[in-house]
Formats: C-alpha cells, sequence, structure tokens
C-alpha cells in the first residue's frame, strides 16, 4: 500500500515507553495492595491511565476507578518526561512516511503524556496529534484514529495506521485504515493487515 497519510500510535511504537508504563502500574497496583501480574499486564497494555485506572480497580474489587487513574497517571508522568526514547527505526519510519503525505499521532494518553514522550524522544512536528481527551471514547473504539484522519484531510481508507496493540489494531481497523502491526513479544496482533518485526521493515518498504 502506498497511503495517502500516516497514523502512529506512541507508546511502544514512536517511544519506547511501555517499560515506563509497565513500571507505574506495577507501582499502583502493589501500592494498592495488589499484585502486577501478566495478565493484568496484558489487560492494560495500550489502555492509557484512564482506561487502565477503570481496570486496575475492577480487578483489585475497587469503585474509585478515576482515583486510581489518578495515580497511574502520576507514576507514569514521573518515569516518561525527560526519560524514553524514539524506538528502534522510528526516525527512518517517520522519514518514510513523511515521503507519502501527513504524519500523525492517535495515542490513548493524556496530552501531558503524549508532549512529554515526544519532546523526551526529540522526533519533531507532527501534522496532527491526536491525544485521550480528545476523543469520547478511546482506542479499541474507532474515534482516535477517524479523528486524525479528519484532521489531516485523508480518508480513512487511504490512510496506514501503525500499532503494537490489539486495542489499537482493533481501533484503526474499525475506523477503516489499512493496519500495520508491530509485534513485541508475544502479543496477538492477528487482525493485523501486516505484521512486522521492526518500523525498519517501514522504512526500508519504499
Amino acid at each position: 500500500m502506498r497511503p495517502a497519510a500516516v497514523v502512529f500510535d506512541l507508546d511502544g511504537v514512536l517511544v519506547d515507553s511501555e517499560g515506563a508504563w509497565g513500571d507505574a502500574e506495577r507501582e499502583t497496583v502493589t501500592a494498592l495492595g495488589g499484585v502486577y501480574t501478566d495478565e493484568l499486564r496484558v489487560a492494560l497494555h495500550g489502555r492509557g491511565h484512564r482506561d487502565g485506572g477503570r481496570i486496575i480497580a475492577s480487578r483489585l474489587g475497587r469503585d474509585d476507578g478515576e482515583a486510581v487513574a489518578a495515580i497511574l497517571l502520576e507514576h507514569a508522568l514521573r518515569r516518561i518526561r525527560g526519560n524514553v526514547r524514539a524506538m528502534p527505526g522510528a526516525v527512518e519510519a517517520l522519514a518514510w512516511a513523511r515521503r507519502h503525505g501527513p504524519v500523525a499521532v492517535a495515542s490513548n494518553s493524556v496530552r501531558t503524556v503524549v508532549d512529554a514522550a515526544l519532546d523526551s524522544a526529540g522526533l519533531g512536528a507532527f501534522d496532527a496529534v491526536v491525544a485521550g481527551e480528545d476523543v469520547e471514547r478511546p482506542k479499541p473504539a474507532p474515534d482516535p484514529y477517524a479523528l486524525a484522519c479528519e484532521r489531516v484531510g485523508v480518508e480513512p481508507s487511504r490512510a496506514l495506521a501503525v500499532e503494537d496493540s490489539p486495542a489499537g489494531v482493533a481501533s484503526a481497523k474499525s475506523a477503516g485504515l489499512y493496519v500495520v502491526g508491530l509485534q513485541q513479544g508475544t502479543v496477538d496482533l492477528e487482525e493485523a493487515d501486516l505484521v512486522v518485526r521492526s518500523l525498519h521493515e517501514l522504512a526500508l518498504s519504499s
């Protein structure tokens, strides 16, 4: 596919922040008296702090998801500010994408997190950035990708998304984009149209 626009997920795709999120999730769960299991880690992957807080609260039998989300956000920001770097191949993949047309970011993370991560990674400017608070329904709903395409003026059917989580793949697919899944570990990305192991594969594609 030769896309008219490319929309990237942020965490784990453009910036190497999954470790920071994992540490923040573990700290939050442990502080609340829970155990951070592999099952919970998978459930939280790609969800952002708002859904993350709700999921953690539910798993721990609590009814204060918003308060848990605030704790998770505080822990994540402390780890992300000035501490995350671009993913391997991100610079080259962005250069490839910019040769095709507008380039956007669609993230479940709120803008404070998005801005901190992009600033830390030094990846330059984007034609549009959709953050968690910009949409009513986060991924896996189609809203983030639909809004990103709207903001760059390209029909979703002519755009390509790059994602690393099942929730993100579902979001982009339901919005109508062609989806490249960035496979890391054993996360199930079988719903993606194409799966790659590295962003370098995008950069070398054309």
